[in-house]
C-alpha cells in the first residue's frame, strides 16, 4: 500500500503477495514497507518476502518502523534471505518505535539466522501486549507479550471473539468495535470496507477433525497421523480436545509401525495435560505400539487418564519400556478415569529403581475403575508393584477382567491381575500366566498386597506357578501373597496343581481341631505363615494353637488349646501327617513391634508388618525426653529404602553448634539400614524434642529450625509445653534441627541485610520478596550482582525452592534432579518436563498440594479470566485467592501466563507469611 510513510496509515488491510529483490537493502511489508509515523488498525493476509546483498527488513505488516504500530495483525508467509536480514511477522525491525496489541498469526517466518522473531524481528524500542499463535513453525524463546516473540495464543483463543475484545489481553485497550467486525470464528475485519469475509486460513483453523465432538458428533481418529495430532494437541492443552465433554471415535484399524523409530510414540495426555475426554475405540484395533524411554515415566498408549475414559479398543502388538508408571492402554489413572472393555498383548517393561505401578492394561490407578478388559502380554518389571491388569490400584475396582501372560520381577508386590491393592476391589477375574519374583515377596496367583480393606471376591487363580524370595515375614499365595487385617478374601478359587514356591521349596502343615470337628491340610512356602483355620466346639472358647503358625521350615503338626466355658481349660489331642494340600491365601504374622529405644534397631520385617497392620512406631530417648512417631507413609517409604535392620539416632549436637548458635538447643536425627542413610521418606514424622526455657524467655516464643547443608535455616511451625518442655513439630525427612528462642534483632539462619542485587530497587513492588526469598535461603541469584526479576521460571526451578522452603538440603550439579524426585514422591507433580517455564496456575496447584489440599470454595467467579483456569487447578487458584496469596492483575487471574522470579518470590512470601 505504502512504499515509505512519514504520516499516518489507518483503518487499512492487503491482499496480496508482496517481494523485493535489492543488491543493497530492501524494506518489505505487507501494509508499509517502512514508516516513519504510525501505523493502527491495519491488517495483511498478503505473503512477504524480500532479498538483498546487504540489509533486509520484511514485515507482515511493515519493514521497518520509527513510528507507533497498534492494533495490527498479519496473516501470511513473511521471510527474508540474504545479507543481514530481519524478518518479523508483524515488523521487521522496530527502531526507538512502539509496537502494542499486534497478534502475528502468520503461516511462517524464516529468516535463516538472522534477526527472526514473531512479532518483530529486531526491536530498540517498546513492545507491549502483543501475540503470536502458537502453531508457528519453529523455535522461539521469550514467548511473552513484552517481547519479540509474542505471547503464546492457540487457534482456539484466536477464533473466539472474547479474545479481541478482552482489556486484559490488551494493555486496558481492547480492539475497537466501533473500527471493527469481531465475530466469533472469524479474524476481525474493518468496518465500511468490501471485499473482506475474516475466514480462519487453513494453517490457524481450530478444526482439526471430522466432527463436532459431541456424544452424537464425536471427533472421527482415522489414521495414525491423527492419532499422533490428538496427543500432540492434548499435550499442549489446546482447547477443546483437553477437556472433560469431548468424545473421540476410531473409525478405521491403526498401525503405528511409522512411530516405532527413536524413542517410538509420545503417550497421550502429560502430568501436566492429562487426556480428561471420552475416546471410543469402536471394537477397532491399534497395532504396532512401540515406546522406548527407559529414563522416563508415565509410558503408554495414554499417558495420563484425569477423570477420562476409554473404551471398545484392542492394543495389539506392543512393544513398550518405560520408568515407572507403565501400562499398555493407560499408565496413569486419576479422579474417577475408567478403561473399558480394552485388550492388550505384547510386551510390557519397567526398568525404575523404585516403585514401578506396571501393569498389562494400566501402571497406576485411583479413583478409577477398570472393567472387562484382559491382557496378554508378558510383563518384565526391575521392583515393586507390578500387576497383569494393573500394577497399582488405590479407591479404585478391577471387575470382570483377565490376564494370560507371564509376570516375572526384581521386586515385591507382584500379582496376576493387580500388584498392589489399597482401598480397592477386584471382581470376577482370573489369570494364567506364571509369576515369578527373584527377590521380591509379597507374590499372588490374583494380587501381591491386599491392603486397606480391600477386596477379592469371585476369582480365581488358574497359574501354573506362582513363586517369590524369602525371608522371615515374606509371603507367597496363590490368591494373594499378603492381605492386613480388615481385608476380605471370599469365594476365589485356584487351580490344584498349582505350585506355590518360596525359593524354591515347599513345606507341609497338618492341624487338628484339638477334640472339635475339622482338620486342615495345608502346604505353604519355606519361610512363610500358615493361615490358621476358623475351629468351634460346643462348650468351649478356643484359646490358642501351641504352637506358631509363622515362619514355616519343616513339617509339623499343631493342637488347639480350648478354654473350657465354665472357666477350666484343656488340651485336645493331637495327630497329624504330611498328605498334600495347598495354601488358598495369604498368611498373618505375630503382633509387630511398635516401640523402640533411641539408638537400637528393629527389622525391615517389622517395618513391612506395621505398615500393614497400618500402625506407627515409636522411638523413645528416655534421657533427653525425645520422641519421634513414625506414621504408616513414612513406614513404607523407609521400608522400600532399607536392605537390611533399621536404625534410628537422636542425637544431641548443640556443643558442635554453641559458636553460632548459642543457647539453642541442636539435634541430629537420622534413619540409616546397612550403613546408609535415608533421610526422604515421604510420609511424616512427629517430631518431639525438648527445651528448658530460660529466664525472660515465653513458651509462645519457641521456634524450631531447619538447618539445611549450607548453613541456612528454614523455620518450622511447632507446638511447645512448658509442662514436659518438648517443643512438637512434623517433619517428612531427617537432618539437623534447632530449638530455641529467636533473638529480638536477627533470627538464626536469617543473614543481615545487604542487597546485593543491582536489579533489584528499594522502589521496586517486589522488593521486599526479594530480601524475603533471599533472606530465607530459596533463591540465589542468577549472577553476582543480578537477580533477573522478569526471567521466567521452570518448573525444575520451582521444585527446587519449593524443597528448599521444605528444609531439603539438595545441593550441586545434581540439585535439580533430587528435586524433582523429592517432589514426586511428596505427590506434588509428575516430573515431567523439568526444563518447560512453569505457569501461574501450575505453580499454584503444586503450592497448593504442598499445603495438603485444602478444601476450598471454589469461587473464582469475580475474575473476567475465571473460565481460562484448567479444570485441575481451579481448586487450587481459589485457595490462592481465599488466602491472599494471588491477587490477580485488573480484575484477571492470568492463569496461563509464565510466572517470572519476582512473582515467584512474592507468592512464596505470602505463602509462608499465613502459614504462620
Amino acid at each position: 500500500m505504502v512504499g515509505s510513510s512519514f504520516g499516518t496509515v489507518r483503518n487499512c488491510y492487503s491482499t496480496c503477495s508482496i517481494s523485493a529483490t535489492s543488491s543493497d537493502s530492501c524494506y518489505v511489508g505487507g501494509v508499509a514497507g517502512s514508516s516513519n509515523g504510525s501505523i493502527d488498525n491495519c491488517y495483511s493476509t498478503s505473503s512477504v518476502s524480500g532479498t538483498a546483498s546487504n540489509t533486509c527488513y520484511v514485515g507482515g505488516v511493515v519493514g521497518s518502523s520509527n513510528g507507533n504500530i497498534v492494533n495490527c495483525y498479519s496473516i501470511g508467509s513473511v521471510s527474508g534471505s540474504g545479507g543481514n536480514c530481519n524478518v518479523g511477522g508483524v515488523v521487521g525491525t522496530a527502531n526507538s518505535s512502539s509496537v502494542m496489541n499486534c497478534a502475528a498469526l502468520n503461516s511462517s517466518i524464516s529468516g535463516g539466522a538472522s534477526n527472526v522473531g514473531r512479532v518483530v524481528g529486531s526491536s530498540s524500542g517498546t513492545l507491549s501486549s502483543n501475540y503470536a499463535f502458537s502453531g508457528i513453525p519453529g523455535s522461539w524463546n521469550d514467548k511473552v507479550h513484552d517481547r519479540k516473540n509474542g505471547a503464546d495464543k492457540t487457534a482456539e483463543s484466536l477464533v473466539q471473539s472474547a479474545f479481541w475484545k478482552s482489556t486484559t489481553n490488551w494493555n486496558n485497550s481492547p480492539w475497537d468495535e466501533d473500527i471493527w467486525n469481531i465475530e466469533n470464528y472469524k479474524l476481525p475485519t474493518l468496518k465500511g470496507l468490501s471485499g473482506q469475509d475474516g475466514a480462519i486460513p487453513v494453517h490457524i483453523n481450530a478444526k482439526e477433525f471430522a466432527g463436532m465432538g459431541t456424544s452424537g458428533d464425536p471427533y472421527l481418529i482415522k489414521t495414525a497421523a491423527d492419532l499422533a495430532n490428538l496427543a500432540q494437541l492434548v499435550n499442549t492443552y489446546r482447547t477443546p480436545y483437553n477437556e472433560s465433554s469431548v468424545h473421540f471415535k476410531l473409525e478405521n484399524n491403526i498401525d503405528l509401525s511409522d512411530y516405532q523409530t527413536g524413542e517410538g510414540w509420545t503417550p497421550i495426555g502429560t502430568g501436566s495435560s492429562p487426556f480428561r475426554g471420552t475416546f471410543d475405540g469402536n471394537n477397532k484395533v491399534i497395532s504396532g505400539l512401540k515406546i522406548n524411554r527407559p529414563d522416563n515415566e508415565k509410558q503408554g498408549l495414554f499417558g495420563n487418564i484425569y477423570g477420562g475414559t476409554v473404551k471398545n479398543l484392542g492394543v495389539t502388538n506392543i512393544d513398550i519400556t518405560g520408568k515407572a508408571y507403565v501400562g499398555g492402554v493407560a499408565a496413569y489413572i486419576n479422579n474417577n478415569g475408567n478403561v473399558e472393555y480394552c485388550y492388550t498383548t505384547g510386551d510390557v517393561t519397567a526398568t525404575g529403581t523404585d516403585s514401578i505401578y506396571c501393569g498389562g492394561v494400566a501402571g497406576y490407578v485411583s479413583l478409577g475403575t477398570i472393567q472387562n478388559c484382559y491382557s496378554a502380554c508378558d510383563i518384565s518389571t526391575s521392583n515393586n508393584r507390578t500387576g497383569g491388569i494393573v500394577g497399582y490400584i488405590n479407591n479404585g475396582t478391577v471387575k470382570n477382567c483377565y490376564s494370560t501372560g507371564d509376570i516375572r520381577s526384581g521386586g515385591s508386590y507382584l500379582g496376576g491381575v493387580a500388584g498392589y491393592l489399597s482401598g480397592s476391589t477386584v471382581e470376577n477375574c482370573y489369570t494364567t500366566g506364571i509369576i515369578s519374583s527373584t527377590t521380591g515377596a509379597a507374590v499372588g496367583g490374583i494380587a501381591g498386597y491386599v491392603y486397606s480393606s480391600s477386596t477379592i471376591i469371585n476369582c480365581v487363580a488358574l497359574n501354573s506357578s506362582v513363586s517369590g524370595s524369602f525371608g522371615s515375614g515374606d509371603y507367597v499365595g496363590r490368591i494373594a501373597g499378603l492381605a492386613n487385617n480388615g481385608c476380605t478374601l471370599s469365594d476365589n478359587y485356584a487351580y490344584s496343581g498349582m505350585t506355590v514356591k518360596g525359593d524354591g521349596k515347599d513345606k507341609a502343615i497338618i492341624s487338628d481341631a484339638g477334640g472339635a470337628d475339622g482338620e486342615l491340610t495345608q502346604t505353604v512356602a519355606e519361610g512363610s505363615a500358615a493361615t490358621a483355620p476358623v475351629l468351634s466346639r460346643s462348650g468351649y472358647t478356643f484359646d490358642r494353637w501351641d504352637k506358631s503358625f509363622d515362619n514355616m521350615t519343616s513339617d509339623m503338626t499343631v493342637t488347639a488349646i480350648w478354654r473350657e466355658n465354665t472357666g477350666g481349660s484343656g488340651g485336645g489331642g493331637s495327630s497329624g501327617g504330611s498328605s498334600g494340600g495347598s495354601s488358598s491365601g495369604g498368611g498373618t504374622a505375630p503382633t509387630p513391634v511398635t516401640q523402640i529405644n533411641n539408638g537400637s534397631t528393629t527389622t525391615g520385617t517389622n517395618i513391612q508388618r506395621l505398615v500393614s497392620e497400618n500402625k506407627t512406631l515409636t522411638v523413645v530417648d528416655d534421657e533427653k525426653g525425645a520422641q519421634l512417631v513414625f506414621d504408616t507413609d513414612a513406614l513404607e517409604g523407609i521400608s522400600s529404602q532399607a536392605t537390611e535392620n533399621i536404625q534410628v539416632e537422636i542425637n544431641d549436637v548443640s556443643e558442635e553448634h554453641k559458636e553460632n548458635l548459642p543457647g539453642k538447643m541442636v539435634f541430629s536425627l537420622t534413619v540409616s539400614s546397612n550403613g546408609r542413610t535415608i533421610s526422604n521418606f515421604g510420609g511424616k514424622v512427629k517430631v518431639s524434642l525438648p527445651y528448658e526455657l530460660k529466664e525472660g524467655e515465653r513458651p509462645e516464643d519457641v521456634t524450631v529450625w531447619h538447618i539445611a547443608e549450607e548453613g541456612t535455616m528454614t523455620e518450622i511451625a511447632c507446638i511447645y509445653d512448658p509442662v514436659t518442655q518438648l517443643a512438637t513439630f512434623e517433619v517428612t525427612h531427617f537432618s539437623f534441627y534447632v530449638v530455641g528462642v529467636a533473638g529480638s534483632k536477627q533470627e538464626p539462619g536469617t543473614e543481615p541485610w545487604s542487597n546485593p542485587f543491582k536489579d533489584v530497587k528499594e522502589s521496586d513492588w517486589y522488593y521486599e520478596a526479594v530480601k524475603f526469598v533471599k533472606q530465607k535461603g530459596l533463591f540465589a541469584g542468577t549472577g553476582a550482582d543480578t537477580f533477573s526479576s522478569t526471567m521466567s521460571m521452570t518448573r525444575a526451578m520451582f521444585w527446587t525452592v519449593l524443597s528448599r522452603l521444605d528444609g531439603q538440603k539438595f545441593t550441586g550439579k545434581n540439585e535439580f534432579e533430587a528435586a524433582r524426585i523429592w517432589a514426586m514422591e511428596a505427590g506434588l507433580t509428575d516430573g515431567a518436563t523439568p526444563d518447560n517455564t512453569i505457569t501461574r496456575e501450575q505453580m499454584i496447584s503444586i503450592l497448593w498440594r504442598y499445603a495438603g489440599s485444602p478444601k476450598v470454595s471454589r469461587d473464582i467467579s469475580r475474575f473476567t479470566d475465571a473460565g481460562n483456569v484448567a479444570v485441575y487447578a481451579v481448586d487450587a487458584m481459589a485457595w490462592a485467592v481465599e488466602n491472599g496469596i494471588i491477587v490477580g492483575s485488573n480484575g484477571a487471574l492470568i492463569p496461563k501466563e509464565n510466572a517470572n522470579r519476582a512473582q515467584t518470590a512474592a507468592i512464596l512470601q505470602r505463602f509462608v507469611e499465613k502459614a504462620k
